[in-house]
């Protein structure tokens, strides 16, 4: 209950700060009340329904005489006037009262809770009617800690549809009290159909900014606060009469103001509401309530599909824990992505897959593999892409690299979970081999669809130019293979890196690469003309830098001395990037030219180890080392540092050209602090012109290693 625990300690600093006389509502008891009904009925232009309304109401009560009737004129002073004379000249023979409110029904429902005079009170719109004698047989049902619920009956064009989507929900409890709201999420999202104790109105309200939606609002408010029973009366005992009009909301012409930023109000609303609360019951009647405003937003975008990132884009301010973008994207992927790993799993290649979906900003479905027996869990990390996925399809498979049994069990589930669907576009991205051979095989099953498949590094050879071997074991992928075209024959195999490698190039009709040297050493295998063919279809894309609002959805609390100018390291240490730049760095400080003393702050998976080789070093006093920190949380240690520290591998005793740029580098460029680059000459970021780098050559070996 600690999000409860949280509002009350919040209410009450708010209160201490804000000394104010308590309002009446503040104050209010339900006792003070006399047990009744009181009808609200709010008032625009009604001059046209109130002989039908004055004559239900008349008919409603009945025997029952504990009741009144509040009408509440809004609106433009003309329209409010006529509707007075009308309503004083009735005649009207039943108790009532006729006040004025600002323009809105939510304002004027809001003027009617204020002078309710009975315990319940019923909402009725002024083009609607209700069942003859509906309080004197409703009465009983009457409950001080439940919402009393009773049927719906549309009438379009003077005919009943006593089958509507929300009288069937109500039907299956008739003459039943219900505590579990996911039974009646319908009937609990509007104003209609049910009586109300007073005092949780009172206490709540209606929320008048809200042009529409408002008694969504209301209702999960009340719900939230209070957790009432749901008491549905027999069948029979009492109907709401919705009369479907051109006004009504069903039939409200779709635009963006209504479908699209009206939503965004509610929802917001809606999620501060779900924040304050720990009832499992009333969490998940919000979220499915949320899930139902999207809808409206995701038939505009059905309809609008070119204002999709202007939509996203708003629902992306919102800051709260829940978002129903995947009710907004429903059924408008046209493109597949495949990642091996994809979050929820700390993995780059999968980070910068999710990077790569935000960039690129298009509805999108995702396949990926439950890599939880490789990889660290971070669930904050599905925020990256999450506004932009409908459907994430992760596979319960074994996770391997390299077995191409595991590998091929994965490109079946994957198969099977996308079929039927047809998409424009597949984009996959390796570092793990399965992402290509799925893809390659929807390519080859639907080849009208256009694949993009990206590297982050070579595949065939590794960072000391070693090539990688394991072994594809299927008769079926060999014919496949044997249909590529006639070029590639020479350099088909049964290696699974190299075939990693070859179906891509031979039928993606897009190849990604992070670098121009990248894409050098892996086609420098091939001829002339092979080679050409590869780069006409080839575009570099360095790794995508987040919007700055990304480096503060984490919190990284770690004190940062005075009087230190502190550089930061987040990585592990390899043969090929060992320490050696890091005690260069803290044994020549005029590098830097600060006359502040250098602090080092090293983030990494072993931190024991690296202490240990530091002290070796001699700097051991000068480094603070870390375990890794979530990648939200080491967004945010990078605004906080004086410098960062990235390095290229050392592959001059390797490679020909440096094939690798580190994706740490574009985490660092967001975050706007000064980069401290140990560059190996010739290689990629040596080349980078950006103000905010500082250059240091690497030294040609590295005599450190660790890790």
């Amino acid at each position: 209950m600690y999000r409860k625990r949280l509002s009350e300690i919040e209410a009450l600093l708010h209160t201490l700060d804000h000394q104010q006389p308590a309002t009446e509502e503040e104050t209010f008891d339900a006792r003070q009340l006399p047990d009744g009904i009181t009808i609200i009925i709010p008032m625009y232009k009604g001059k046209t329904y109130i002989e039908q309304l004055l004559k239900t109401l008349t008919e409603a009560a009945g025997t029952y005489t504990d009741y009144e009737v509040i009408f509440i004129l809004n609106g433009e002073t003309e329209n409010v006037q006529q509707d007075r004379m009308v309503l004083e000249a009735a005649g009207m023979t039943f108790p009532y009262k006729i006040l004025m409110s600002e323009v809105g029904a939510a304002a004027a429902r809001n003027v009617g809770i204020h002078e309710a005079a009975y315990s319940h009170c019923l909402f009725l719109d002024a083009d609607d009617t209700l069942s003859p004698r509906l309080l004197e047989q409703i009465a009983p049902y009457l409950s001080h800690s439940a919402l009393t619920v009773f049927e719906l009956h549309d009438i379009t064009d003077g005919k009943i549809d006593s089958h509507n989507v929300i009288q069937q929900e109500i039907k299956q409890y008739m003459n039943q009290r219900v505590s579990q709201y996911d039974k009646l999420t319908k009937v609990l999202s509007m104003n209609g159909a049910k009586i109300i104790p007073t005092l949780y109105l009172k206490n709540t309200k209606y929320q008048p900014q809200l042009r529409s939606g408002e008694d969504v609002v209301l209702m999960m408010s009340i719900i939230t606060e209070y957790t009432p029973d749901i008491q549905v009366v027999p069948a029979h005992t009492a109907i709401y009469y919705r009369h479907m009009t051109t006004d009504s909301l069903s039939r409200t012409t779709m635009s963006y103001d209504f479908n699209v930023e009206q939503r965004f109000d509610v929802i917001q609303a809606l999620g501060r509401l779900l924040d304050r609360t720990d009832d499992l019951d009333s969490r998940q009647l919000i979220i499915n309530r949320m899930d139902a405003q999207a809808g409206f937003v995701n038939r505009y975008l059905s309809e609008n599909p070119d204002d999709y990132q202007q939509v996203i884009a708003l629902f992306e301010i919102l800051e709260q824990e829940y978002i129903p973008f995947q009710a907004i994207n429903k059924g408008l992927a046209r493109t597949l992505y495949i990642g091996y790993c994809f979050p929820p799993y700390s993995d780059t290649s999968g980070i910068v897959l999710a990077k790569r979906i935000y960039e690129r900003g298009r509805a999108c479905d995702v396949i990926s593999n439950n890599m939880s027996d490789v990889r660290e869990t971070d669930y904050t990390l599905k925020s990256l892409a999450q506004p932009f996925i409908d459907r994430h399809f992760e596979l319960d498979n074994c996770s391997s690299f390299s077995s191409w049994p595991l590998i091929e069990a994965f490109i079946i589930k994957g198969l099977r979970r996308v079929k039927q669907t047809h998409y424009h576009e597949i984009y996959s991205r390796v570092l793990w081999p399965g992402s290509h051979f799925l893809a390659f095989k929807i390519k080859h099953e639907e080849p009208q669809s256009r694949w993009i498949a990206e590297f982050s590094d070579p595949v065939l050879h590794d960072i000391k130019n070693d090539k990688r071997e394991s072994k594809i074991y299927s008769r079926q992928w060999s014919r496949l293979f044997k249909q590529l075209d006639a070029c590639w024959q020479p350099y088909i195999d049964h290696n699974l890196f190299n075939m990693t490698e070859i179906i891509a190039f031979a039928a993606a009709d897009e190849l990604v690469f992070t670098n121009t040297h990248q894409l050098e050493m892996m086609i420098e295998r091939f001829p002339e003309d092979i080679k050409a063919y590869i780069r006409a279809k080839s575009v570099i894309a360095p790794h995508p830098v987040m919007p700055e609002r990304f480096y503060h959805k984490g919190d990284a609390i770690i004190p940062l001395e005075s009087g230190y100018y502190h550089i930061g390291y987040f990585g592990n240490f390899y043969a090929t990037r060992g320490l050696d730049e890091i005690v260069t760095l803290l044994t020549q400080e005029d590098i830097l030219r600060t006359s502040l003393p250098l602090k080092m702050h090293i983030f990494t998976s072993n931190p024991k180890q690296v202490k240990v080789e530091l002290i070796k070093a001699g700097v051991g006093d000068r480094v603070i080392v870390y375990p890794y920190l979530g990648y939200f949380d080491f967004l945010n240690m990078t605004t906080q540092l004086d410098a960062l520290v990235v390095m290229d591998a050392h592959t001059k005793a390797y490679k020909r050209l440096n094939p690798y740029l580190p994706s740490k580098l574009s985490d660092y460029l967001g975050s706007g602090r000064p980069i401290i680059a140990f560059t190996e000459e010739g290689s990629i970021m040596d080349s980078m012109t950006i103000s905010n780098i500082l250059k240091i050559q690497l030294k040609n070996e590295v005599n450190l290693k660790t890790q």
